[in-house]
């Protein structure tokens, strides 16, 4: 007996709790005839005023941040969210109905758009998009877009570069004393956020600016480039191709390889640098460190090429006709670290000579000098471009090596 009774009640509490479609159709005629409702007037009793729309955004994806155009193209559904005074109902008079869905036409909705897009601005939404209503007047949009925003773009330190892109939202052709935008805890929702395989989600960020014209909020994306595939493209071939540079000078002056090795590095990097900068936006602040870098071995690569021809027609002399400079001699002497020794040799000879002319006079100094002059090397131009060749490999090694590490030093602090 107790069992049915149980029953019965279950029953008459579960029919009297249950919605029809007679309901819905009642409460469409209360909201939009018997209380006429108005989509031009806005939402609020005190027409003075303003109505506060609670702005969220869930960030779906980044579709692409083209450096280029200075463009983030992102897919994402912003949350809206409002108190409308003319759509509430007694939930008792309709099936006990809490909410219903209405095309986003039907009630009023705030014209919001994106102030720095790159496309121009247009309405969020479409026709056949609902709106969500509550008894107590709570209106819930939730538009979804793939939003172009201008963003500057700052590629100083590419590729391990991180960009900051604002999406900067307003109420178009309300005054802050009409329409009011207030962010939500949170500010972005990451939660169905789809990672990109070109950049990584740093953080994310919102903020309020109330002007005397209008009221904006402006949620950041940081955004980190994952640098892996520019490494392994452009920065280590630029690297190899560096010191690749370097070997001209191991190339003998004699044969004709010498002059076209030079010229077909010096064009390598002339290529890289063009694709390096191909990826670059049209800017001249701030320029991208790996530009700098490639323009000074591009700059080093044209000296180096420049004296690579004249060691080259240097080559081609005969030192009975034309004479050898005495600093080219030091400078190849240098190369071979011949200098150095030959010093000291000639230190110690001083020595000898001199406890001679102690002893012998002056004709102990003659014999001296004639035993010099006949020991004395006659170099030829082809041992002095040889040597030269060293003494220029360790000098621009040098520069290489420094300016390599310069440059991937402030990269890495990056």
């Amino acid at each position: 007996m107790d069992v049915n009774v149980v029953l019965l009640i279950s029953i008459l509490t579960t029919q009297c709790g249950t919605q029809t479609v007679q309901n819905v159709k009642d409460l469409r005629t209360y909201l939009f005839t018997t209380n006429a409702y108005d989509v031009r007037v806005r939402p609020i009793a005190n027409q003075s005023d303003p109505v506060d729309i609670s702005f969220g955004l869930s960030l779906i994806n980044i579709v692409n941040l083209d450096v280029v155009q200075e463009v983030l193209y992102a897919s994402v559904v912003l949350n809206l969210s409002w108190n409308d005074t003319e759509l509430g109902w007694d939930p008792t008079s309709y099936g006990d109905l809490q909410s219903i869905q209405l095309p986003q036409g039907d009630v009023w909705t705030p014209n919001i758009i994106l102030k720095n897009s790159q496309s121009g601005a247009s309405g969020l939404g479409y026709a056949a998009l609902n709106v969500k209503v509550w008894n107590n007047g709570t209106v819930e949009w939730f538009p979804s877009e793939t939003f172009a925003a201008i963003c500057n773009i700052n590629v100083k330190y590419f590729p391990f570069d991180t960009q900051t892109c604002p999406l900067t939202f307003i109420a178009y052709g309300y005054l802050p004393s009409e329409v009011i935008l207030s962010g939500v805890p949170g500010g972005v929702d990451i939660g169905d956020y789809e990672t990109s395989p070109i950049w990584t989600l740093v953080s994310t960020s919102y903020s309020v600016e109330v002007q005397d014209d209008d009221v904006k909020i402006v949620f950041n994306i940081e955004l980190k480039r994952k640098a892996l595939f520019t490494v392994i493209s452009v920065i280590l071939p630029v690297l190899m191709l560096t010191f690749l540079n370097l070997c001209v000078f191991f190339v003998p002056c004699t044969g004709g390889e010498k002059s076209g090795y030079s010229v077909t590095i010096f064009l390598s990097f002339a290529v890289f640098l063009t694709l390096v900068e191909a990826t670059m936006p049209p800017t001249s602040s701030p320029i991208s460190l790996l530009s700098v870098y490639m323009i000074i071995m591009t700059a080093e690569s044209t000296v180096i090429t420049i004296i690579t021809q004249i060691m080259i027609r240097c080559s081609t002399f005969d030192e009975k006709k034309t004479i050898i400079p005495h600093w080219l001699i030091v400078l190849a002497e240098l190369g071979k670290f011949k200098y150095c020794r030959a010093k000291c040799v000639r230190s110690k000879n001083d020595e000898v000579t001199s406890v001679d002319e102690k002893a012998d006079g002056v004709k102990g100094v003659v014999e001296a000098f004639e035993d010099n002059t006949k020991s004395e090397k006659i170099y030829t131009w082809v041992e002095v471009m040889n040597g030269l060749d060293c003494f220029l490999f360790i000098v621009f090694g040098i520069f290489t090596v420094l300016v390599a590490i310069v440059m991937l030093s402030v990269l890495g602090s990056s």
